[in-house]
């Protein structure tokens, strides 16, 4: 850590992915609240990293001195992995969040995600048992929340706020805090390969297709180009 960072204390801990939810959630508790945030996001890609790096400096532009952003690289190495399922993804997530919660001194690991996704509903044939990455499902982050109680010596609080919320809802947290030029900045493809500098999201997949349906619904259409998408699911 820089000396500046070693010495930041925090409030929350965000993780922070890059997407719409996780940036809805980090401006409505940096805007609702007065205390510190730290940003934690996983890079898994330098595409992701990105967009990552641009949302969050937005933020650190609005709240000076008020944020730390913290990237963990987290790769896999040599061959891919033959196991193609996602057991593993909330551990993970838990597991460096509250490290660097407790690094920091603060008390909340917090993951934004809205409940369509959280609750893992059978989006598709495929998405079932451990082929679900069930990240943020309640059951699983009360039991991460039972783990880390065990572990740490000061209580941890794992959450996620926006649980009960849609994607619409979600993205009227945008608009309420006056952030939806930032909206583009974000992205929500499960097709990270597959994206370019013309085509952000795929259009396609279950995410693209959730985004761009609340995207109409709260009425932001203009800030998200149809164009940055490789399909046009509405035309």
């Amino acid at each position: 850590l820089e000396p500046d960072e070693a010495a930041f204390r925090a409030n929350d801990v965000i993780m922070f992915s890059g997407g719409l939810d996780s940036f809805a959630g980090a401006l409505e508790t940096l805007e609702t609240g007065s205390g510190n945030v730290i940003l934690v996001s996983h890079q898994s890609a330098p595409k992701v990293a990105t967009r990552q790096k641009d949302l969050a400096q937005y933020l650190v532009r609005r709240f000076p001195g008020r944020i730390r952003h913290i990237m963990v690289p987290a790769n896999r190495t040599g061959e891919e992995s033959r196991d193609t399922t996602q057991r593993s993804r909330s551990f993970l997530f838990a597991a460096i969040g509250a490290a660097i919660a407790t690094t920091f001194g603060a008390h909340s690991v917090s993951f934004f995600e809205n409940g369509i996704v959280s609750h893992n509903l059978p989006v598709s044939p495929q998405i079932v048992g451990t082929m679900a990455s069930r990240t943020t499902h309640p059951l699983a982050l009360a039991r991460l929340q039972d783990l880390i109680n065990l572990v740490l010596p000061e209580s941890l609080r794992i959450s996620n706020p926006y649980e009960w919320m849609t994607k619409t809802d979600v993205v009227g947290r945008v608009s309420r805090y006056s952030a939806e030029e930032m909206v583009a900045h974000a992205v929500s493809c499960t097709r990270v390969r597959d994206q370019t500098t013309l085509h952000t999201h795929c259009g396609s997949c279950s995410q693209c297709l959730d985004r761009r349906f609340a995207i109409l619904s709260a009425g932001l259409a203009e800030f998200d180009p149809s164009t940055r998408y490789e399909t046009d699911v509405i035309s």
